[in-house]
């Protein structure tokens, strides 16, 4: 009965240090923009575009969906003209300038100290069926 109890919590343990990312095995616990490019904007029109990190560590949904502990600003580069970015992501607007614009935007954990940095540009064209950007 003891061996067993034994096996129990060691397995315990282990399990709450795999999901718990770090608090145990001390593993790596990375965030990442998960967003692989940006759409396309038409000048004067709306845009909007919600910016989005993934982490498989438990701590990540320590509330709701995970995100509300997640802040967002862009490091280097600016937007295009008319676009703002808000501090949960949220990329809003509608693009005044015609052109491409490249910019780096920083995501981080307000409780822990994890944070990721991605690259991507929106180009800006002055029809509806622009090109899908790339990174």
């Amino acid at each position: 009965m003891m061996r067993r109890l034994f096996v129990y919590l060691v397995s315990a343990i282990i399990i709450t240090g795999l999901a718990g990312c770090g608090s145990f095995l001390g593993t790596d616990c990375d965030m990442e923009i998960t967003d692989d490019s940006l759409p396309a904007g038409t000048l004067g029109q709306a845009y909007s575009y919600q910016m989005g990190v993934y982490s498989g560590c438990k701590w990540f949904a320590d509330d709701k969906d995970g995100t509300d502990f997640i802040r967002y600003r862009v490091k280097e580069g600016d937007l295009p003209p008319g676009l703002i970015m808000n501090e949960l992501g949220l990329i809003s607007g509608a693009p005044t300038t015609l052109g491409s614009f490249t910019f780096t935007i920083t995501a981080w954990h307000l409780t822990r100290d994890y944070s990721a940095d991605k690259e991507f540009t929106i180009i800006v064209t002055d029809r509806l069926d622009s090109p899908q950007l790339s990174k």
